[in-house]
Parts: structure tokens; sequence; C-alpha cells
């Protein structure tokens, strides 16, 4: 397989693409704002390069995606439970299954985040405040704490 380096074109602050496929180096790509990232060449990906949301960065060679760095995230990161949420591997392949989506938002409104494609705190870090706005009774107030507190998880996790 091969991969590109990628990047968010100029100005762009928001997630482009996040993706789990096996062509990814390890398995899964998060492409947000300007910063190169190494990324299996799916579908997905050329369609971005198509039509303009990502940009090629130049003097990047393509070469096996096995060469590719895996992020911190996606090493400690590296198994899914039977609802396909990141389960953490410590010691001997003991798993800890982690639902961090469920610790920042409340219960009631989980489902819905779920169901339009936020559950994973890449989606949520990433999210717009007028698709959280539409759950009654959540204001802009609440929907940027709640992407704050993705992105700072999503910090946190790849200081690790």
């Amino acid at each position: 397989m091969s991969y590109v380096t990628v990047r968010g074109t100029p100005g762009t602050v928001r997630v482009v693409l996040w993706e789990r496929d096996p062509a990814h180096p390890g398995g899964e790509v998060f492409i947000a704002g300007e910063a190169p990232v190494s990324a299996g060449l799916t579908e997905a990906v050329l369609i971005r390069i198509r039509d303009g949301r990502l940009d090629v960065v130049e003097g990047e060679e393509v070469g096996p995606a096995e060469d590719a760095p895996v992020s911190p995230v996606a090493e400690s990161w590296t198994e899914l439970d039977a609802g396909g949420y990141p389960v953490k591997v410590t010691g001997a392949a003991k798993a800890d299954p982690v639902d961090h989506v469920a610790e920042i938002v409340p219960a009631k409104y989980l489902g819905d985040v779920r169901s339009w494609g936020l559950g994973t705190l890449q989606a949520l870090a990433g999210a717009d405040l007028t698709d959280l706005t539409k759950l009654d009774g959540v204001g802009d107030k609440t929907a940027e704490k709640w992407i704050g507190q993705a992105q700072a998880q999503l910090e946190a996790m790849s200081q690790a």
C-alpha cells in the first residue's frame, strides 16, 4: 500500500477527515488543520484532494504504509470493543474499555451525538456549534464546553 502526506488547505482549523481504514498508517487517520499527516490513498482522501479540502505536501515521498509513523494515540488505543469504541491495552493485553465522549456528553444527549457521527473524541473536537446546539437544551456555551473538553483530551492523549 502507498501513503501520501497531506494537510488541510491554508486557513483550515476544523477536522477535514477522520477515517478508519487498513490503508492508513496504524489503520486510522485524523486530519485537522494545516499539520501534515501521512494517510493511505483511500477514496475519501482522494475525494478531499480533488475537491480542494486537502493539499498534498510536496517533497514527501510516497512509500509503503508500513514505513509511515504511527501516532502515539493510535499506538495506545489499538483495539475496539464490540461496539466499535476504543479499548486501551495495558500490560499483558489487559483491556480497559474507555468511552471518552460519555465522560463529556451527558447520557441524555449521547445517543443523538453518536447518531450524528460525533461519537469519537476526534469527531466531537471538530464538531460545529450549530450541530450541537440542535439538541434541545444545549446552547452555545455548553457546545463550546464539550468541544473544548474533547480537544483538551486529544491534546493530553497525544502528549502521553
